[in-house]
């Protein structure tokens, strides 16, 4: 479903951020890409909405590939890549409703199939109640769970998660996560980085892949499922 094949990414003045990265993600699994501050965790999910160019080797999402995908398919590759930031990236002159709606109305969705996608991915996520309010009026973990709901809306294939408890208190994180578990639950393939340690032992029940100085030092698949 996803494959990094020898990805080499590298920044001004010779800094290699990613250094001959190898793998495949499944479809309907749940992988952590843990790793320190600076180990390569964002340049790696960005190469999977096509935020970034490999120097070196390809990323394959689906029917797309990075490099050799054109500008005007860029945009139906991230309709089907919902992503999920550390910083919410809410607009905050705009409602709950607006900000889920405009991702659809940016595609040219008919209004009504807006309000009847909104208003089923915020009953899912149980913020109904939240529809009119602003993100100011939000707590942290309940603006990145309606950042999760933007991001859902489309019906992504596949939910990038780059550090999305890292502005949220202890109890907000375990929300998110478990939220994030239940988005999984329903197939669809999840991909958290992370490098909040309290997650090392969650990352346990699935795969998690450790990055450091821009490799992959460790690959640990989730156990065997029981029964």
């Amino acid at each position: 479903m996803i494959e990094f094949h020898n990805i080499t990414k590298t920044y001004q003045k010779n800094w290699t951020a990613l250094d001959n990265i190898n793998f495949n993600v499944q479809k309907g699994s749940f992988t952590f890409i843990v790793g320190p501050s600076g180990s390569g965790k964002s340049t790696l999910l960005k190469l999977i909405y096509a935020a970034l160019t490999p120097d070196l080797g390809f990323v394959r999402i689906g029917e797309f590939r990075n490099p050799g995908i054109t500008t005007d398919k860029i945009p139906q590759l991230r309709r089907k890549v919902g992503v999920i930031f550390q910083d919410f990236r809410l607009m905050q002159d705009r409602t709950v409703y607006e900000n889920i709606s405009f991702v659809l109305l940016v595609t040219g969705t008919p209004r009504r199939i807006i309000k009847d996608k909104v208003a089923q991915v915020l009953a899912e996520l149980s913020l109904t109640h939240k529809l009119h309010h602003y993100p100011f009026q939000l707590s942290g973990g309940e603006q990145q769970k309606i950042a999760i709901a933007r991001a859902l809306v489309r019906n992504p294939f596949v939910l990038v998660a780059d550090e999305p408890t890292g502005n949220i208190d202890p109890q907000g994180s375990e929300e998110i996560f478990k939220l994030l578990q239940k988005i999984n639950a329903g197939g669809t393939t999840v991909i958290m980085a992370t490098h909040d340690s309290s997650f090392l032992q969650k990352a346990s029940a699935y795969r998690m892949i450790a990055l450091d100085h821009g490799k992959v030092i460790k690959d640990v698949p989730p156990p065997p499922s029981k029964g």
